[in-house]
């Protein structure tokens, strides 16, 4: 067969492919390589039909052979990964995706590159114990690949004490406190702030229950406007940032400009979340642009509606659930979905039903926090008999420990995910003293020498109202007068290096040291953690340059 015939039966081939005929098309592809055997589009197209009828093996050696005569073919390089990793090859698959990386950054985003760190990252777990160094290296090629995810994840091992991560962290040099203040974390997600107020009035919450003052700045709907928020997100976009969580004082979705801002951000390619309460009834361009969202956190703490409306008043929760249904019936797999819940006496004991009711509806992670108790919060908390679980009786903890056990065995059994502070165990198993130390259950003034169990000034960044900040208590520089990349790599300032180190020192600044939301604890605790993630992402990890390199924004 001439070199024009072989032309002329490629033509044959992918005629018969656009007429729907592969079988046929196979049969010439097949015929081709009988003649040339490194005829890279027959290998490859051949490699593509054996991989459907399940002869995967033959499928990879094509595909392997058409990769090495055209190493630099972007489609080529895409399905032989993704036949690699689902045939559990992860080295190999990744050596590729790195290859098509330098070619094409832009595909970073393919969900394969997620699936192929999340791999790795559990690899590093099962080798971790015995070789850390090892692990290491596999978790400096999940961030590579994919780091947002890899980061993410990592960060979530750590909250968690996972072994492998924490065998990594101890395996890096010692740290003085100039380096655990000094060290560099590339921001990869912004929380943009687009206004104040909320249409429920819960008796718990932090914003109308710290002093009465504020009260009536969260019942009145205060929006920023949408062009200071374009402008923002314009900068967010420009910081190369991935990840936006869409948050305001109050309840998001009762802004007027919320759907411009959600779609501005997926227009741009960026990923959104957001914590909302559901609570009102959307309209079906609402539920519409829910879908567009990467993750929804919804705060639910109770399936009793006479429970959830004493304490949320006033949340209907069919709303809620017709809502829910509402956008699963156009969106089945995505948003991700997690119900939030704020637990006290009068919602822990019913967790198990919780868990029931949203596996039903599809809610595919459960979140369990304590209530935090301001002076304010529990006057207004006493009018309806609202306490903090530490308060509880020694039987009534026995109970609410059961009906935690209950809800966690629930969720797992039918493959959610169940997270609850590990204060709330403490608190309800004896193990914790100091009811108050890591429940997060109750508002408590600094003494001398304490600090804040607060890591915000190393992983945290707000956009709101003009400010760059940290946290909800303190602004950090002006977004007019810093450019793009003293924003994106300036956060370790001499300003937030003093935040940092009264931290880890035990003389929190003003700011931290009157903060109602985090606990107040020994600096040695914070030392601890923080030492733990400047040992998988400080300089000496190999995970931070990776990391740098990733957020850069494109020159």
């Amino acid at each position: 067969m001439s070199a024009v015939t072989i032309q002329e039966a490629l033509s044959v081939a992918f005629e018969h492919q656009g007429a729907g005929r592969a079988g046929e098309a196979a049969n010439v592809f097949a015929q081709i390589l009988q003649v040339q055997p490194d005829i890279v589009p027959a290998l490859y197209y051949l490699g593509l039909y054996e991989w459907g009828l399940g002869r995967h093996e033959s499928a990879v050696n094509r595909l392997s052979r058409a990769m090495e005569l055209e190493p630099n073919q972007p489609e080529i390089l895409v399905n032989l990964a993704q036949f690699r990793l689902a045939l559990g090859q992860i080295h190999e698959t990744c050596a590729i995706l790195l290859h098509l990386l330098s070619l094409r950054p832009d595909l970073s985003r393919l969900p394969m590159f997620t699936v192929c760190a999340e791999n790795l990252l559990s690899q590093g777990h099962d080798v971790a114990a015995s070789a850390p160094v090892h692990a290491r290296a596999l978790f400096n090629l999940a961030v590579h690949l994919s780091p947002v995810h890899a980061r993410m994840r990592l960060q979530a091992q750590l909250y968690a004490n996972d072994p492998a991560v924490m065998a990594v962290a101890q395996a890096a040099p010692p740290a003085s406190i100039d380096d655990l203040a000094r060290f560099y974390l590339p921001v990869f997600g912004y929380s943009l702030d687009i206004g104040y107020g909320c249409n429920l009035r819960c008796a718990y919450c932090c914003e109308i229950t710290s002093d009465e003052q504020k009260v009536e700045r969260h019942q009145k709907i205060t929006p920023v406007p949408f062009e200071v928020l374009e402008a923002e997100i314009d900068l967010i976009a420009k910081l190369n940032v991935s990840r936006v969580h869409v948050t305001g004082w109050g309840e998001p979705t009762v802004k007027p400009s919320w759907m411009k801002v959600v779609n501005a951000l997926v227009d741009r390619g960026i990923s959104a979340s957001m914590i909302t309460n559901f609570a009102k009834r959307f309209t079906e361009e609402e539920i519409r642009t829910l879908a567009r969202f990467s993750g929804l956190v919804i705060s639910c703490d109770t399936v009793n509606p006479e429970i959830a409306k004493r304490v949320r008043n006033p949340l209907n929760m069919q709303v809620m659930f017709d809502n829910i249904r509402a956008l699963k019936a156009i969106a089945p797999e995505s948003p991700s979905l997690f119900w939030n819940a704020t637990v006290s006496n009068l919602i822990i004991f019913d967790l198990p039903e919780w868990v029931r009711v949203g596996v039903e509806l599809g809610i595919s992670q459960f979140n369990v926090n304590a209530t935090i108790m301001t002076p304010y919060a529990q006057k207004k908390g006493a009018e309806i008999g609202l306490m903090p679980i530490a308060d509880l009786s020694e039987e009534e903890r026995l109970r609410a420990a059961r009906s935690v056990q209950e809800a966690e065995a629930l969720a797992n059994a039918n493959g959610r995910r169940f997270w609850i502070d590990e204060g709330i165990r403490g608190a309800l198993t004896g193990f914790q003293e100091d009811r108050h130390a890591k429940g997060k259950t109750s508002y408590q003034p600094l003494t001398e020498g304490m600090s804040r169990l607060c890591f915000d000034p190393w992983l945290n960044l707000s956009l709101g109202r003009g400010k760059i900040s940290i946290c909800c208590q303190m602004g950090e520089m002006d977004v007019e007068n810093e450019s793009v990349d003293a924003l994106n790599r300036g956060l370790v300032s001499d300003t937030l290096q003093d935040i940092r180190r009264g931290l880890l020192e035990g003389h929190p600044v003003e700011e931290c040291a009157k903060c109602r939301l985090r606990s107040a604890v020994s600096p040695d605790v914070v030392n601890a953690v923080v030492r733990n993630f400047y040992g998988v992402f400080g300089p000496s990890s190999g995970v931070s340059a990776q990391l740098e390199g990733a957020a850069k924004p494109p020159a």
